[in-house]
Parts: structure tokens; C-alpha cells; sequence
């Protein structure tokens, strides 16, 4: 599992507010949250028959992560990275088979970008060999 950020952590603790906010107690709710076998949310909020999902950051899926996981919760909220946050990133297509291989090679919790320099790093360690 990869380290997360300073600013992950900042919208997980902003999720958690939120959820007290809502009438959740602090034993009510859940960071890290693995349902369905191996699927995980960054933090739920579960009481009586209410379950509420909050995801942070990027979503890997986007919105099709968010209408999955209403398949489970009875309320789905994202909490997304502040505007500008990361300038530096650029925006690329790949095809679904392409990211279908991708996710084979990844870790849960990493991010294309960290799978990507990883591989990318194993290519070129090869070349120097």
C-alpha cells in the first residue's frame, strides 16, 4: 500500500467531520472501509440501516465509482482534491483494455501515476543492464 498525502489525510479528517455533522458518532465510522470482498472506500459512516460513503481525492473510476459504490451505500459523496491543487497534471486517454492491464499490474490504493513510474522504472533499470 502506498503512503498518502498530506492533503489525502486533510479530506479524510474533512470526511469524518462531515459525518459527525450528519449524527455520526465517532465509533459509527470507518476509514478504509473494504466491502464487496475487495473493494474499499476512504471512509463510511454506518448506523442503524443508514450507510454513508465518502470517497477523497480522485476518483480512479470517476463517476462510474461513484454510481458503483450506490449500489452499496445509501448516500455517496465526494470529497475532491481543492482546484489547482496539482497544475502539473495533465489529462491522458487510454483505452479500457489498456487500463484493464494497467490495474493488473498495480497495487490497491496506488494511482496511475505511481504505477506508471513504476513501470516505467523497471523498463529502464533493464536497459541498464
Amino acid at each position: 500500500m502506498t503512503k498518502e498525502s498530506e492533503l489525502h489525510l486533510k479530506l479524510k479528517q474533512q470526511a469524518k467531520n462531515l459525518l459527525l455533522k450528519k449524527g455520526f458518532y465517532k465509533d459509527q465510522i470507518y476509514f478504509e472501509y473494504y466491502f464487496d470482498k475487495r473493494k474499499r472506500v476512504d471512509c463510511v459512516g454506518i448506523k442503524d440501516n443508514l450507510k454513508i460513503a465518502i470517497e477523497c481525492g480522485s476518483l480512479s473510476e470517476g463517476k462510474d465509482r461513484i454510481k458503483k459504490l450506490e449500489k452499496f451505500f445509501d448516500e455517496v459523496i465526494h470529497l475532491p482534491y481543492p482546484k489547482g491543487t496539482f497544475s502539473n497534471e495533465i489529462t491522458m486517454k487510454i483505452k479500457n483494455k489498456t487500463k484493464e492491464r494497467l490495474l493488473k499490474h498495480g497495487k490497491m490504493g496506488q494511482s496511475f501515476d505511481e504505477l506508471i513510474n513504476q513501470l516505467l522504472d523497471r523498463v529502464e533499470r533493464r536497459k541498464r543492464k
